[in-house]
């Protein structure tokens, strides 16, 4: 009893005490990301929410998940803290493989080409300099075969395409 007594006459005088406020709680919050990620087909590992975020409307912080090596920010917003409510979206637009394969097949160099696409990873993720690699393979040319770099510019998803064609061998 005197403990607690103690206690709230700590964070009567304190006003930075938040020990009583309620918190997000951090290990539900990775694992609702941890779905989000995969249904959204991002491998996403080292996902990490910090600690004693406040369950108070509007509330907003940043967790982060590594998918392939690029560390991916989301932010996350209390959107209703008397319901336990809290939205997220990641700080970079994400592109599927197939709106990238869509994209190079209506590019000049392969119009009306029989090619196929095939990325690395099934979603890039536009964070600022990072790079994925793909390969096309041109039928219409006795399958050669390109290595392609896809550079985002912007974390709005604006990127830069390169493609060399692969050696024979």
């Amino acid at each position: 009893m005197r403990s607690s007594i103690l206690l709230a006459a700590c964070c009567l005088l304190l006003p930075a005490c938040d020990l009583l406020s309620p918190k997000v709680d951090q290990a539900e919050m990775e694992a609702a990301l941890d779905e989000w990620f995969k249904n959204h087909d991002l491998e996403a590992t080292d996902i990490h929410c910090p600690e004693n975020q406040k369950m108070e409307t509007g509330n907003v912080f940043s967790c982060t998940g590594d998918v392939h090596g690029v560390e991916v920010p989301v932010f996350v917003e209390v959107t209703d803290a008397s319901t336990g409510r809290v939205e997220w979206k990641p700080k970079f637009h994400t592109m599927k493989g197939e709106e990238f394969a869509s994209e190079i097949k209506a590019n000049d160099a392969f119009k009306d080409h029989d090619i196929d696409v095939t990325c690395t990873d099934k979603v890039m993720v536009s964070v600022p300099k990072s790079t994925w690699k793909c390969e096309i393979v041109d039928k219409n040319e006795g399958n050669k075969v390109f290595d392609t770099t896809v550079t985002f510019t912007d974390g709005k998803g604006t990127h830069d395409i390169a493609w060399v064609e692969k050696a024979a061998g």
